[in-house]
């Protein structure tokens, strides 16, 4: 008795666009943003009002210190494939932000001058830097596209800016 194998439909890889990992890489932004103004609400309750504006400034570290990290690292970084690594941060990021809200909700800060007091905030702080870090890695990959991206939304006002004068 013979057996017929029917033929497996061939496997199509359809690789993601560069729209595609922009579109990953602005809600991955969007998100960093989200989470800035949740940070925001959350020090101003938990903590004190005075310590709202700390999530600004962790904010500004950790991006800044992404980008730097991932400048820094540019030859090790540049071996992996954009999408992967794009896609690896992003989960490392869905990771990140739980257990970040958790650190800022249960570390108990009170305004007493201390030690211990300078721990715990240094731990907020520190914490509360790694999402926006994994973000700010992300944007020195976007860097080629974001260019093309500008210059395709600024050749129509550039056009309309000649044909007006």
């Amino acid at each position: 008795m013979a057996t017929t194998m029917s033929p497996s439909p061939p496997s199509v890889s359809v690789a993601p666009s560069s729209k595609t990992l922009l579109l990953g890489i602005g809600l991955s932004s969007f998100a960093a943003l989200l989470l800035e103004l949740a940070l925001t609400r959350l020090f101003s309750v938990v903590l004190f009002y005075h310590f709202a504006f700390l999530a600004i400034s962790i904010a500004l570290l950790g991006l800044g210190a992404g980008g730097v990290f991932a400048y820094l690292r540019k030859a090790q970084l540049n071996r992996r494939e954009t999408r992967a690594l794009a896609a690896q941060l992003c989960c490392l990021n869905a990771i990140a932000i739980p257990i970040v809200l958790e650190i800022v909700l249960h570390v108990p800060v009170s305004l007493e001058l201390s030690w211990s007091n300078l721990g715990k905030l240094t731990l907020l702080y520190l914490a509360a830097a790694v999402p926006f870090f994994l973000t700010g890695l992300l944007y020195p990959w976007c860097s080629r596209a974001k260019r093309k991206l500008l210059r395709g939304c600024m050749e129509p006002i550039c056009w309309a800016e000649h044909w007006r004068a």
